[in-house]
């Protein structure tokens, strides 16, 4: 089953607006791709939909067990710097490289697509992924 790490800006928008971003995070809940995540995307995740979106605490466990259901956890050994102007988005592909995901799923223009590629991992957006 192809792996995928999904960016912290995917899930969110799939959550909060529907759209490609909901039919790849539908996938996921179908079993039909796997999600890979790591304690600190997953962490992002929460602090993001929890202070900027004010879920509620009850929601915020709901979509944490929701998750940890479904995913692969990864722990990452390996540190990246590979991006400099925004060294948070290692974070994803250092999640990608310990999960042995196939493909990053981001919404991020200035970061993570214009890579293309990490080490045999396909970045790409949301309907970059679904046209696949």
């Amino acid at each position: 089953m192809i792996r995928v790490v999904i960016d912290t800006n995917v899930l969110i928008s799939a959550f909060l607006f529907g759209g490609k971003p909901q039919e790849v995070l539908n996938l996921v809940i179908e079993k039909k791709i796997r999600l890979v995540t790591s304690e600190a995307l997953e962490n992002e995740l929460y602090d993001v939909l929890g202070k900027k979106f004010k879920f509620s605490q009850e929601m915020l466990q709901f979509i944490r067990s929701e998750i940890d259901a479904i995913a692969l956890k990864a722990y990452p050994a390996q540190k990246v710097n590979l991006i400099i102007s925004n060294p948070n988005d290692n974070m994803v592909l250092e999640c990608a490289l310990a999960g042995k995901a196939h493909y990053i799923i981001s919404g991020d223009r200035h970061h993570l697509l214009p890579i293309g590629f990490f080490n045999d991992i396909k970045i790409g957006s949301p309907s970059d992924f679904l046209k696949e």
